[in-house]
């Protein structure tokens, strides 16, 4: 996986965990809408994604350039690995997301269930979450 690859990742799951567009997040981050179909449609060009853009990037998704510059070594990292699952990443940061959300009474509620379940419990949580999709 190339950076750029790397970026255009890091775009969709920022989008698709904070619930927003890829036009809304180009509008927060200072970069064109035009630019940031280019990114999306990886047609950026032999010379990639500039220092430039990267850090509008990084600053669009309130992050340093060091973290930044981290995060997109671990997609490109996690992308060679034959056991990953991308799914699930997207999933624990959507649900780190909305815990964000909650007050301290509620967070304090799902821990008591969390730690006070059993399997037999969690196995009909699941049951109930598959049979609502």
């Amino acid at each position: 996986m190339t950076k750029e690859e790397a970026i255009r990742f890091i775009i969709s799951d920022y989008c698709k965990i904070h619930k927003i567009t890829p036009t809304q997040f180009a509008r927060e981050s200072g970069i064109s809408k035009a630019y940031m179909s280019k990114i999306m449609k990886k047609k950026y060009g032999k010379v990639g994604i500039s220092m430039t853009y990267t850090e509008l990037i990084a600053k669009g998704m309130k992050m340093n350039m060091i973290d930044f510059q981290k995060l997109i070594e671990q997609y490109k990292e996690k992308n060679n690995s034959t056991n990953y699952n991308h799914d699930t990443d997207i999933l624990i940061a959507q649900i780190n997301n909305e815990l964000y959300n909650l007050s301290k009474e509620d967070l304090e509620v799902i821990h008591s269930i969390i730690v006070n379940s059993d399997s037999g419990k969690l196995d009909i949580l699941h049951n109930v979450l598959k049979n609502m999709k």
